[in-house]
């Protein structure tokens, strides 16, 4: 978990650089604005799954993963970057 947690704390980070590297480019704004919440949800997706697995309950967490929920979000991720 230990990449996991560092992750968390990049991703916000370099998001909010991207963000302050593209401040003159309307378009690039919007895109960001759409990309906000669907990156959110991905980390909740993640921190929900990690969560499930840490109280001991890995069929529950496998179950998650399996869903496609978190696929679908990437996917979402992918397609507006």
């Amino acid at each position: 978990l230990e990449h996991y947690n560092a992750a968390l704390g990049e991703i916000r980070s370099r998001f909010e650089s991207v963000r302050a590297l593209t401040a003159d480019n309307a378009a690039q704004q919007q895109r960001l604005d759409r990309l906000a919440p669907s990156l959110e949800r991905k980390i909740d997706f993640l921190r929900q799954v990690v969560e499930v697995r840490k109280s001991g309950d890995t069929n529950g967490a496998q179950n998650l993963v399996s869903s496609g929920k978190g696929e679908s979000e990437m996917d979402a991720i992918r397609r507006l970057v």
